[in-house]
């Protein structure tokens, strides 16, 4: 009896800590069921999901530096390192 209750109380904590996903600042989180996007995007912090068929996706919404060069720079960095 006592290894049926072990057994069931780690199936138990398997299933509450996979169906919980942590949305990190800078971040949205997208909530989907069978690959089929539902509901608004989720800020930051901590949700629960359906773990069969459930998930949410993390989408960087950090500001990026985008830095765009020349051909002149490009071909003046490749001689240098060439």
């Amino acid at each position: 009896m006592k290894k049926i209750l072990c057994l069931l109380c780690l199936v138990c904590v398997f299933i509450l800590t996979g169906c919980a996903e942590q949305v990190d600042t800078g971040n949205r989180g997208i909530k989907t069921e069978w690959g089929e996007v539902k509901g608004e995007p989720l800020p930051e912090g901590l949700y629960w999901f359906n773990p069969f068929g459930g998930n949410i996706v993390e989408i960087n919404c950090k500001t990026q530096r985008y830095l765009q060069l020349n051909s002149k720079h490009i071909q003046k960095m490749f001689s240098l390192h060439h």
